[in-house]
């Protein structure tokens, strides 16, 4: 079997699949509970009190047990993938250099940045060939476009954003990644929003130090109990911790 990929700045990513999480796309308006009695029927899996439910993506994430043999795992994720509340199944990829836990979700969609030149029609007719539709547009970028696989689509979200990168249509396209990492704490910054947060002040005269530039963030910032808010670069750039009073993402536990 070929190893997956994906394309990162025309450059192919090697994926490794990962063995520790079964990942699926609830249908549209589906009750997660027949997805949650499953998980609680398979012997590979672990409880569904230990699931990761992602209500805004309809993803679920089901932990595999550690000792779980290949097949029972396999066994498992097709039993999902059959289900009548289920959309399809996501690929699970460990995350480069992270701990077994921490691994990426392949949701199925994919960004495509398609040339100028190109009209609609004959994005629509890619589209439509590959059976994916378009759900969201970048009003910043013309032909810049998020889309979704249809129950049509022959291929995984993976496989067509490569194909689609691969077109001449396109100027790139890109898979779209669900990160799950280790919890934050609640004053944890990455390096880079550090950096930047410490060039805002050290605009004008004299210098401060970093601790004093980031100490009125930090001290505006919530709890961030999400396991997934590490990964939402949007969220960083737009320093939603240091402007709202609760986590972004509700992470529901709930196994009802």
């Amino acid at each position: 079997m070929d190893t997956p990929f994906y394309y990162a700045d025309d450059k192919k990513v090697p994926l490794t699949p990962s063995k520790a999480f079964i990942a699926v796309e609830l249908e549209p308006e589906a009750d997660r509970s027949e997805v949650m009695e499953a998980v609680a029927a398979a012997d590979a899996l672990g409880t569904p009190e230990e699931a990761e439910v992602i209500e805004s993506l309809g993803i679920v994430l089901a932990r595999a047990k550690p000792d779980a043999p290949e097949e029972g795992i396999s066994s498992a994720s097709s039993t999902l993938d059959g289900l009548k509340s289920v959309h399809c199944t996501c690929p699970v990829f460990q995350m480069p250099d992270g701990a077994d836990d921490e691994v990426m979700v392949l949701i199925p969609r994919f960004r495509a940045q398609f040339k100028p030149e190109v009209s609609r029609d004959e994005i629509d007719k890619l589209n439509k060939k590959h059976g994916v539709e378009i759900i969201e547009e970048d009003v910043a970028l013309p032909n810049n476009l998020l889309l979704h696989l249809t129950d049509k689509a022959k291929k995984n979200a993976l496989e067509l954003a490569n194909l689609y990168h691969e077109s001449e249509l396109t100027e790139f396209a890109e898979p779209d990644f669900l990160m799950k990492v280790r919890e934050l704490s609640p004053t944890m910054v990455d390096a880079l929003e550090l950096e930047e947060m410490t060039d805002d002040f050290h605009m004008g005269d004299g210098d401060v130090s970093e601790a004093e530039a980031i100490e009125p963030a930090l001290a505006q910032a919530p709890p961030v109990n999400d396991p997934f808010f590490n990964s939402q670069w949007a969220l960083h750039k737009m320093r939603v911790p240091e402007a709202y009073a609760r986590p972004v993402i509700d992470t529901d536990r709930d196994s009802g």
